[in-house]
C-alpha cells in the first residue's frame, strides 16, 4: 500500500507540475499577445533601447493604473489592447520624428504605456510629460479681457479683416499645438486621442502637488482652456463640422494616411483630367488618387464610373463634408478644400488641365520639399508691380523674410505663385491649410453693395491664396520649386512672332476668370477708373497721369530692348515647369492652342520645344500677353525636347484621342 501510495505522490506531482508549465506557457503566450510591439516601444522610449541590437526584448516598465487612450477615429480599442498598468518615463524625451516635439512635451501619460499583466505597480514615477503639458497650457491661458477679445465677431472687410484673421489664427495655431500635445498620442497603428485628463487628475492628486496648486484648480484651467479652444475654432474654421467632430479628430486622421495625389474637375473638364490620371499611370506613378467632386451636377456618374474604373482612383463627394453659410462652394475655391478633405497625409494637388512629363511623385523627394513640407511653383514672371503697401496692411508683424522676397513686395510681378499642382504634407502644415480655405470660402467673395471687399477682389483667384495663409498663420515652413518657367510649343523666326494685337491685350484675363469666363476684373477696374474721372478728384487724376506716364515708358523701353531680343519667339498658352535640371517636369494649359474653343477636332499644340523665361521681368524678349491667354517669349536659345519626352507627349495626346477629348 505505502508503495502503490508513493506511486501515486510521484503521478500527481507530474501531473501538477505539467498543469503549471501549461499555465506558464499560456501567461507567456498572452503575454506576447498584448504588448506592444519593439518598433512601437522603440518609438516611445528611445532612452531604453539606444544600446540594444536590433530585436532585442525590452523590459517593460510598470506604474499604477490609467484609461487607456481613445483611437482618433472614434472606435474605442478592443480590450485586449487596453493600457493597464502603464507608467510616465521621465527620461523620454527625445523628438518625435512626425510631431517634431519633444515627448515629454508632444505626448502625455499615455504614449509611455505598456502592458504588464497581473503585476502590482511599483514605485511611481513622476508624470512629467502630463504636468508638462499642462503647465504649457496655462502658462498660454489669456487673461478675460484678451480672452473675451479673441472671441468676439471678426468685423471689418479687405486688408483690415484678412488681417485680424491672421492675428486670430495665429493665436489659435499657438493654443491648438499645446491642445494637441496634450491629447493625441502617435502609435506605429495610428493616432489615439487621450480624453481622461479630469480623470486622471482626480485619481493621481500628486500631479497637484508638483504642479504646486489645488487639483480642482488645475481642472478649472483645463476646463477654460478648452472652451476657449473650441469657441475659437468654431469662430475661425467652422466649415469643417459636422463631418469631423473636432478639428483635432480630422487633423489626426492625417498622421498614418498616405501619400497621394487630389484632383478636383467639373464635367466640362473631367476629360482633361481622366487624360492626365491615365497619363500618369503610363508614367509608372502608382500613387493612390481621390477626385474629389461637389455633388451629382458638378461631376456626372459616368464620368465617376469612368475614373473608378481606373485602377487605384477613388471619388468623393466634396459637397458632403463642408458645411456653407452664407456663402457657396465653386470653381477654382474648392481646390484647397479638395486637398484639406482628402484621406492623404502628404498630397499633391493637380488641375484638371495640368500634365506631367515626368512620374509626380518625384516631387515627394524634392528637397524643398523634404526641407519644408510644402512646396509651390511660380507663376510667369510678368505685369511687373509693387503690393507691397498691401502686404503690409494684411500681414500680422513681424512680416518674415521669405514674405519680403516675394514679387509682391519687391515689385518684379504682382503675380507669385501658380496653383496648378500644390504639394503639402497635412500633418505639418494643418492650420495654414486651415487658413487657406477660410481665404476662398467665407471671406472668399465681396460684395459692392454691402461694400464689402473680399479676398478675390485683392488677388486673382485661390493662387495666391497658399502662401498668403501660410504667412498669415506665422508658418514659414513653405518653399517655392527652383525649376524654371518656361513656354513649351514650336519655334518661329521672330518676324514671325507674336499675333498683331499683343499690345492691345496686354493684362487681358479673359477666359482665365475664376469665377467664368468673363473680363469681369477688367470691367471692375474700368468701371473704378471710369468713377475716378467722374468725380474729378484732383490726386487721382494726378496719380493716374502718372502712372500711365510711368507705364509708357516703361512699354518704350521695353519695345527697345525686344528689338534686339533674340531671333526667335513661342507663343503658347502651355506654362512649361521645368525640374532643377532644366529639363520638363509638367505643364498647363492643357494640349490645345486655346483650352476654352468650343471647336470640335482642335488639333493639338505643336509640342517639340520650348523657351525658358529671363530672371528679370525687364529683360529683353521676357512675356507678353496676348488674347486667349497665349503668352509669348522671345529668344536666341530655344531648347529642343528629347525623344523622351516627344515620346511621353505622344502618348498624353495619344491618350486624350482615345478619349475623345480632341
Amino acid at each position: 500500500m505505502a508503495l502503490l501510495y508513493g506511486v501515486q505522490n510521484a503521478r500527481r506531482s507530474r501531473s501538477t507540475a505539467m498543469r503549471a508549465l501549461f499555465l506558464v506557457v499560456v501567461i507567456f503566450v498572452c503575454y506576447n499577445s498584448i504588448q506592444p510591439s519593439h518598433g512601437v516601444f522603440q518609438r516611445l522610449h528611445p532612452t531604453h533601447v539606444e544600446h540594444s541590437a536590433p530585436g532585442t526584448p525590452v523590459r517593460p516598465i510598470q506604474e499604477s493604473p490609467i484609461a487607456g487612450p481613445k483611437e482618433i477615429l472614434g472606435n474605442e480599442r478592443p480590450q485586449k489592447e487596453q493600457m493597464a498598468p502603464v507608467v510616465e518615463n521621465e527620461l523620454a524625451r527625445s523628438v518625435d520624428e512626425n510631431t517634431q516635439k519633444p515627448f515629454s512635451q508632444s505626448q502625455p501619460n499615455p504614449l509611455s504605456q505598456v502592458s504588464v499583466p497581473n503585476q502590482k505597480p511599483i514605485s511611481a514615477i513622476p508624470p512629467t510629460g502630463l504636468q508638462d503639458g499642462l503647465r504649457r497650457m496655462m502658462s498660454l491661458l489669456p487673461d478675460e479681457l484678451r480672452t473675451t477679445d479673441l472671441l468676439r465677431p471678426i468685423d471689418g472687410t479687405g486688408e483690415r479683416k484678412i488681417h485680424e484673421i491672421g492675428l486670430r489664427a495665429r493665436a489659435f495655431r499657438t493654443l491648438y499645438d499645446a491642445w494637441e500635445a496634450l491629447h493625441l498620442i502617435p502609435r506605429e497603428e495610428g493616432m489615439y486621442q487621450r480624453d481622461d485628463i479630469i480623470q486622471y487628475l482626480q485619481t493621481h492628486p500628486d500631479v497637484g502637488k508638483n504642479l504646486q496648486m489645488d487639483t480642482t484648480k488645475i481642472i478649472h484651467l483645463y476646463e477654460d482652456y478648452r472652451s476657449l479652444l473650441m469657441r475659437l475654432s468654431s469662430l475661425l474654421f467652422p466649415f469643417t463640422a459636422p463631418y469631423f467632430s473636432s478639428h483635432m479628430m480630422l487633423h489626426g486622421s492625417f498622421y498614418s494616411g498616405r501619400k497621394g495625389l487630389v484632383f478636383s474637375a467639373s464635367d466640362s473638364q473631367a476629360l482633361y483630367m481622366i487624360t492626365s490620371i491615365k497619363s500618369i499611370r503610363k508614367l509608372g506613378c502608382d500613387l493612390p488618387i481621390e477626385v474629389m467632386y461637389l455633388g451629382d451636377t458638378d461631376l456626372g456618374e459616368d464620368f465617376r464610373e469612368t475614373l473608378e474604373a481606373i485602377p487605384g482612383v477613388m471619388t468623393r463627394d466634396l459637397s458632403q463634408m463642408v458645411r456653407e453659410e452664407g456663402w457657396t462652394l465653386a470653381g477654382w475655391a474648392g481646390k484647397p478644400f479638395a486637398l484639406l478633405f482628402s484621406s492623404f497625409r502628404e498630397a499633391i494637388f493637380v488641375d484638371a488641365d495640368a500634365l506631367f512629363m515626368r512620374n509626380p511623385a518625384v516631387l515627394f523627394e524634392d528637397p524643398a520639399y523634404k526641407a519644408e513640407g510644402a512646396l509651390f511653383f511660380k507663376d510667369r514672371l510678368m505685369m511687373p508691380g509693387s503690393k507691397k503697401k498691401w502686404m503690409q496692411q494684411i500681414l500680422p508683424k513681424p512680416i518674415s523674410k521669405k514674405a519680403r522676397e516675394l514679387r509682391l513686395w519687391t515689385g518684379e510681378s504682382t503675380h507669385m505663385q501658380e496653383s496648378g499642382v500644390v504639394v503639402v504634407d497635412k500633418w505639418k502644415h494643418f492650420v495654414s491649410l486651415l487658413l487657406v480655405a477660410r481665404l476662398n470660402g467665407p471671406d472668399r467673395d465681396g460684395n459692392k453693395e454691402k461694400k464689402k471687399t473680399g479676398v478675390y477682389d485683392m488677388v486673382y483667384g485661390d493662387k495666391e491664396t497658399f502662401w498668403l495663409g501660410w504667412e498669415l498663420a506665422g508658418d514659414l515652413g513653405y518653399a517655392f520649386h527652383d525649376g524654371s518657367a518656361a513656354v513649351l510649343g514650336s519655334s518661329k523666326k521672330t518676324e514671325q512672332d507674336e499675333p498683331k494685337d499683343s499690345k492691345k491685350d496686354v493684362g487681358s484675363k479673359k477666359d482665365s476668370d475664376p469665377k467664368k469666363d468673363t473680363n469681369s476684373k477688367g470691367d471692375n477696374n474700368s468701371k473704378k477708373d471710369a468713377d475716378s474721372k467722374k468725380d474729378g478728384d484732383p490726386k487721382k487724376d494726378a496719380s493716374s497721369k502718372k502712372n500711365t506716364d510711368s507705364k509708357k515708358e516703361a512699354d518704350s523701353k521695353k519695345d527697345a530692348a525686344d528689338a534686339n531680343a533674340g531671333n526667335f519667339s513661342i507663343c503658347a498658352p502651355q506654362l512649361l515647369h521645368l525640374d532643377r535640371d532644366d529639363r520638363p517636369l509638367w505643364f498647363n494649359g492643357w494640349l490645345l492652342p486655346n483650352k476654352f474653343s468650343k471647336e470640335h477636332n482642335a488639333s493639338p499644340v505643336e509640342l517639340v520645344e520650348y523657351i525658358k523665361e529671363p530672371s528679370s521681368v525687364h529683360a529683353p524678349g521676357s512675356w507678353k500677353l496676348t488674347k486667349s491667354n497665349i503668352c509669348c517669349l522671345r529668344s536666341d536659345e530655344v531648347y529642343a525636347l528629347e525623344e523622351k519626352e516627344k515620346e511621353v507627349l505622344n502618348m498624353i495626346i495619344g491618350t486624350a484621342r482615345e478619349l475623345g477629348a480632341i
